[in-house]
């Protein structure tokens, strides 16, 4: 893992937020596939995949976030 790359990805919202509704868009994909080919055998893996594309956003938002509180400190 390349913390910089992380880091760079994090920063840029609007590629951030277009790889994520990609990654989502992909994946409704299989699920009609999933439903319509294979009656829905693979529902629960397509689940927790949504759950991993979802964790690891949020994951990013952890690492990389910046700290939104100002930084107040005592003057006496």
């Amino acid at each position: 893992m390349t913390p910089d790359l992380l880091a760079l990805f994090h920063q840029d919202e609007p590629t951030r937020n277009a790889v994520k509704e990609f990654q989502l868009a992909v994946l409704d994909e299989m699920v009609l596939e999933d439903c319509y080919n294979k009656g829905g055998e693979n529902a629960k893996a397509l689940q927790q995949t949504k759950r991993l594309i979802e964790k690891s956003f949020i994951r990013l938002d952890e690492l990389f976030a910046k700290n939104d509180k100002p930084n107040i400190t005592d003057p006496h």
